[in-house]
Formats: C-alpha cells, structure tokens, sequence
C-alpha cells in the first residue's frame, strides 16, 4: 500500500498498519507538485522578497469580506508591513519564499504535506472533516502553533475585532519570533528527507 506521507512523519502509524494489515506500508510522499516560476502573481512575489528571512505568515484565507474576516482598522495599521491579497494566491511559490516563516492553514492533507516540504511553520486552524486528526499530528511532532477558539469550537471575529492595538501586536511579535525559529523546522525536513529519501 502507498501513501502520500514519509516515515519521520508518521513512522510508528506506518508500522502499526502494516503489522495490522499484514501487507506492506510504502510511504511515497510527500507528494507535493513541483513549484514552476511563472511570470504571473510578480506583486506578491516582489513584495515578499523585499522582506526579511521568516519574517512574514501566510494565511490561507477563505472566501470572505476583508472587512468582516479582519479586527478593526488592521488594514490601516498593517500599510507597507503587510499584503492583503483578495483572491487566488500561488500557495507553493509562496511558502518556498525566504521570507515565509509561517503559514495559517486549515490543516487539510496537502497544506501540511507543503508546509512540511518547504520549512514553514504550521498555525494551525483545523475546520473539519480530517482536519482536527491532521492539525494533532502536527502538534505531535512540534511544528505549529494553535488558534485558540471558544467553548463552543468557534473563532470569534468579534473578538478578534475588540482586542486592543497593543494586545494584538505583542501576538504578531511572538508569531514572528516563532516564524525566526522555523528554520529547525526547514532542518528536520532535509534530516528526514536523508535519512529516509
């Protein structure tokens, strides 16, 4: 059987099934598609690479207004520091960028698998389905950083929009220290990549 994981990540599961199942457990992954280096998106990719090393996060958004998904005047405070981008966004030239040192994901199979690949920190953010199992095997293995939410499993963008400026900066400044950090993150991929290729 193969599967689109590698041993560093899920060895001792890989083990298990095969001893379980009988037969034997290939992991062949991660399967991630190649990066091609298109002329398209050249905003994004310039604005990135005017930026220090691990110093930004990407946030895999949804379809939603930038006006009810973001705290009250973020836009305004963020100016040159950040983007916002409205749309599709190239996710893997992003996270293969110097300058990404996190990402917010959902935690579906493929993000974890690029974020994974390419040494970025993991803020974890899991909706449904897989998702919450997938965002635990990366709190196992200590590459990401969790969204708390409510008692009743919801992210509160009320809340998020009643914080203080001061409160919300003293979190970007721990996210990008975290972010600095991810380069053990990019050296226990290419140990595990050698180690088990």
């Amino acid at each position: 059987m193969l599967f689109d994981t590698f041993r560093e990540l899920e060895g001792k599961y890989i083990d298990y099934l095969s001893v379980l199942d009988g037969r034997k457990v290939v992991p062949v992954g991660p399967l991630v598609q190649e990066i091609v280096n298109e002329n398209k998106h050249t905003q994004i990719m310039e604005w990135l690479d005017s930026k220090d090393e691990s110093s930004t996060v990407f946030p895999m958004g949804e379809e939603a207004k930038v006006e009810e998904a973001l705290a009250m005047g973020f836009l305004g405070r963020v100016g040159e520091r950040g983007m916002v981008v409205e749309g599709w966004a190239p996710q893997g030239r992003i996270l293969t960028d110097s300058s990404t040192g996190g990402f917010v994901s959902h935690c579906g199979w493929n993000s974890i698998m690029e974020s994974l690949k390419f040494g970025v920190l993991i803020v974890v953010m899991p909706m449904h389905l897989d998702q919450p199992i997938n965002s635990r095997l990366v709190e196992e293995i200590g590459v990401y950083v969790e969204v708390k939410r409510d008692m009743n499993g919801r992210l509160s963008s009320e809340g998020m929009r009643m914080r203080g400026e001061e409160d919300m900066d003293e979190l970007v400044e721990q996210l990008l220290q975290l972010c600095k950090d991810s380069k053990l993150l990019k050296n226990w991929y290419c140990k595990s990549i050698e180690m088990f290729g």
